[in-house]
């Protein structure tokens, strides 16, 4: 049963889902699931194993699902009466943790040129679920793709069907101007927690006023970040790379851009 419930964590894990674990702790008198019994709960609430049925289940159940919510774990107790109306004729106590497992935040790249190479190169060595998204077959065979998620295909298609959540973080940088636009039209309607793209400031004026025309709020499209990128570089591919990854990070990690020595003097 352990074997069984591990792989569904990792399988929920490779899916970009989160999943938590709960498992009984402490049992005393009688409880119909004893002390190292465990249950895994998906976001969409099903279940897996179980820690006795009845109210006990539907309790932990609840807090797992608040747990996935919050994405952090959490103690707990229940006491069980003799109340044959909530399914429970024992009595007894038990105890026991939830532990929360939360895939690696996603990195999709919308295209494969030598900026979103550069960027999977860099971002190999971070935290990320890497996905780049290329309709161009030989864009494919570039050793910085490798081991990364590359969808090949038709780029709104494929992306329409991407899965996202709110640890997803989109870079737009396709080859052209009207594929940029599709992108953002289908991103700003999934769930993210950055959204960057490339281009000039004219460039993207001009992208901005055409879909306020199709009717998205300015609420929303000022949650694009372009021109994408910390104002650090000097142009070339390798360090917009950095540029971008570094104001994603700052992002990620809730940062600041207030340099660490400020406080120090010598």
């Amino acid at each position: 049963m352990e074997e069984k419930l591990l792989k569904k964590i990792l399988d929920k894990l490779n899916e970009g889902e989160i999943s938590a674990l709960v498992t009984l702790t402490y049992s005393e008198g009688s409880t119909p699931r004893k002390s190292g019994s465990m249950m895994v709960v998906s976001e969409n609430g099903d279940i897996e194993g179980s820690v006795g049925g009845g109210m006990v289940e539907a309790y932990t159940h609840k807090c797992a699902l608040e747990c996935i919510e919050n994405s952090e774990g959490m103690e707990f107790s229940y006491s069980l009466n003799e109340k044959p109306e909530e399914g429970m004729i024992c009595g007894g106590q038990v105890r026991g943790y939830i532990k929360v497992f939360l895939p690696k935040p996603k990195l999709v790249i919308i295209g494969g040129g030598h900026v979103a190479q550069s960027i999977c190169g860099i971002a190999k060595n971070l935290e990320f679920n890497i996905v780049v998204l290329e309709d161009r077959v030989e864009f494919m065979s570039n050793k910085a793709f490798e081991k990364v998620q590359v969808i090949l295909g038709d780029l709104q298609e494929k992306l329409k069907n991407l899965k996202t959540n709110k640890d997803t973080y989109f870079i737009v940088a396709t080859r052209g101007h009207a594929l940029d636009k599709e992108a953002i039209e289908i991103i700003l309607n999934k769930e993210y927690k950055y959204v960057g793209m490339l281009g000039s400031k004219k460039k993207v004026f001009k992208l901005m006023e055409m879909l306020k025309e199709q009717g998205f709020k300015r609420e929303k499209l000022n949650t694009i970040y372009t021109p994408v990128g910390l104002d650090i570089s000097d142009g070339t591919p390798g360090e917009i790379a950095i540029s971008i990854l570094a104001e994603i990070l700052k992002i990620k990690n809730n940062g600041s851009l207030v340099h660490k020595n400020q406080d120090f003097s010598y």
